[in-house]
């Protein structure tokens, strides 16, 4: 083989080869920036979108419409409108959010730029001021919606065809708006890419996360001809709505549902989950994972929830340095109050039969408990074994008839709110006090006494939750107004302090000579036990829990009272878990009855609740100071 001239250059089909790697690189690359563009305008088109909806949602926020002439009610909750426009706002759909058929068009509010009023209601919400031919009768001073759409939400690739409000009862339309429904037309096709608007899926997901509002369903949608009513995409079962987020997995069933038809998707919006002010990023929060090492998304997931709903709100992160990729639970840092869905309450008083208390102004009047002072204490009431028969007149218990007969279960109110528990150890008992054979004993806590007990702790501070009650009949069913709108009441609903005391370790070892730290440390229960000294035969223990007056009388220190207890800061009581046990000689039979006694240990529960702990003081609440 003649051997190659390093001066002659590059052969021909060397040359060939590297255009050819060149010209393939370029075509990915070509197509990956076509890909690019194609995901970034898809982003821009529903984040003009989304805008829009977020716009209409703080509309429906305010109850009151700021204006140029002053403050004037919000169209949508004014029964009394006289205007065209006016009546147009009380406009309602009544479709159900699982009804295949979404209803007719003239229930909507149509969208778009056009000129005439019968093909869009989109200028229902923009302001007197905007140059434009159509508009609303307020001169608004803060801009919902743009005067026109803005170019990326008048792309014919996606855009929103109708929004429609449903009230509170969806039988008796009424000046309410519970749910929003707005649908999203794409773009007709039947191509190969029929079924591309699948990519709009994150798109869309960003752009709500970004504009804080929450979807409570993404459905998939379909019509024939634009004077037809949308319908719901079912699964093979044929009431199941497919969800946007499960297409892939129902692809058989939208081309078979779907075959020459418009597609699109409706979002729902529960206006309860949508009501935290008309500020940006509300609702849901995400940290995007490329500029962060860890992203935290609040996603609404498929799950059953206390009430049957079938979205869970869940707080998920994922790290981008973990070599699993799993995606888990985040971290959430929040003081937290929740529903007991096993425990229903009355919060209101009810009379013989179980209609409600109500008093002269016609409100209905609260349920309260009297302590053992005689002092009234509002609270909520629960049935149970316990409650349910015992006698009661209306006012207390005495008479012939039960309170199960003025508080039947159906009538209920709500569930109880509670707060999630904390617990701790306490072994801790500085005195032991033999009570055997002592006369006029009386088991009453006294701080200030050094024999009264030392397993005493801070009261906790609880919230208050400020909530809109349905009223009900003794059967359960709701008080309806002159207008067939359920009637309601706003009621603050008080937390209180809540404690329990469980045994952790208890022994009848009375050495007679005090041993006071003998379950102080945890670690240590068993290590105190001796050999040399007698374990008698225990009888039993009654432990009692209350709310006692804290002794502030300064000791031997400014931190101390004058039994040399600690004073707890911001409080005028104290939780005092006091105990007897009761316990036989092992050698002579003989019984005992120690008060106090440091042989015994607790763990110490606390929590909040809107049912008072009995023996709660009238004026608990207010001389603790939250913290």
């Amino acid at each position: 083989m003649r051997p190659r001239n390093k001066a002659s250059g590059f052969s021909l089909l060397e040359v060939i080869v590297v255009l050819a790697i060149v010209g393939g690189a370029l075509v990915m690359y070509t197509n990956y920036a076509r890909k690019q563009a194609a995901k970034e305008m898809r982003q821009t088109i529903a984040n003009a979108l989304v805008q829009e909806m977020k716009g209409v949602v703080n509309y429906l926020r305010d109850e009151t419409l700021q204006t140029k002439g002053g403050e004037k009610d919000n169209p949508f909750y004014d029964s009394n409108g006289a205007s065209a426009n006016d009546a147009h706002y009380r406009y309602r759909i009544t479709n159900s959010v699982n009804d295949i058929n979404t209803g007719k068009a003239t229930d909507y509010f149509l969208w778009g730029d056009d000129f005439n009023a019968q093909k869009q209601q989109r200028y229902l919400f923009i302001s007197k001021s905007c140059n434009t031919s159509l508009k609303s009768e307020f001169e608004l001073t803060t801009e919902y919606l743009p005067c026109s759409l803005v170019t990326a939400a008048d792309n014919p690739a996606a855009k929103i065809d109708r929004i429609g409000f449903t009230s509170d009862d969806l039988t008796t339309p009424s000046s309410t708006v519970s749910r929003m429904d707005v649908i999203v037309a794409f773009a007709y096709t039947d191509g190969g890419d029929k079924y591309s608007f699948a990519n709009y899926a994150s798109a869309f997901n960003n752009a709500l996360n970004n504009a804080g509002l929450i979807a409570s369903h993404i459905m998939i949608v379909r019509r024939k001809t634009s004077v037809d009513a949308w319908q719901l995409v079912t699964k093979a079962d044929g009431t199941t709505p497919v969800e946007f987020s499960d297409m892939a997995s129902n692809l058989k069933r939208l081309e078979k549902a779907g075959a020459g038809q418009q597609l699109g998707i409706r979002l729902t919006f529960d206006m309860n989950d949508n009501d935290s002010g008309s500020g940006g990023n509300a609702g849901n929060m995400c940290w995007n994972s490329t500029e962060s090492k860890v992203e935290l998304c609040y996603d609404q997931e498929p799950g059953t929830g206390v009430h049957g709903e079938d979205r869970i709100l869940a707080l998920n992160m994922t790290d981008q340095e973990d070599q699993r990729g799993d995606r888990v639970a985040g971290t959430l840092k929040a003081n937290l109050v929740m529903e007991n869905t096993s425990r229903p309450v009355f919060i209101f008083k009810r009379r013989y039969g179980g209609d409600l208390w109500l008093a002269a102004d016609g409100n209905p009047e609260r349920f309260t408990y009297t302590n053992n002072n005689n002092e009234e204490i509002e609270g909520e009431f629960y049935l149970d074994d316990n409650t349910s028969s015992r006698p009661w007149n209306g006012y207390s218990i005495r008479g012939w008839d039960t309170i199960s007969d003025y508080y039947p279960s159906r009538a209920y109110d709500a569930f109880e709110l509670v707060t999630p528990s904390v617990s701790e150890y306490s072994g801790t008992e500085y005195s032991i006090n033999d009570i055997t054979g002592k006369q006029n004993y009386i088991a009453e806590y006294d701080d200030s006494n050094k024999m009264s007990g030392w397993h005493r702790f801070a009261v906790q501070a609880c919230p208050a939750v400020e909530q809109e009650i349905i009223l009900r009949d003794a059967n359960g069913e709701a008080i309806l107004d002159n207008e067939g709108n359920k009637k309601t009441v706003k009621i603050v609903r008080k937390l209180y302090p809540r404690l329990s005391a469980s045994i952790s370790s208890v022994s009848a070892y009375n050495d007679g000579t005090g041993t006071v730290d003998m379950y102080t440390k945890q670690s240590e229960t068993r290590k105190r036990l001796r050999d040399s000294k007698k374990l008698d035969m225990l009888g039993g223990v009654t432990v009692q829990v209350e709310l006692a007056e804290q002794d502030v009388s300064q000791g031997i220190s400014a931190d101390h009272n004058s039994a040399s207890k600690y004073i707890y800061p911001g409080g005028k009581y104290i939780w005092a878990v006091t105990a007897v046990i009761g316990m036989y000689d092992s050698e002579t039979g003989l019984g005992h009855s120690i008060e106090n006694p440091p042989f015994i240990s607790y763990v110490i529960t606390k929590w909040c609740s809107t049912i008072p702990q009995s023996g709660t003081p009238q004026d608990l609440l207010s001389t603790t100071t939250y913290k």
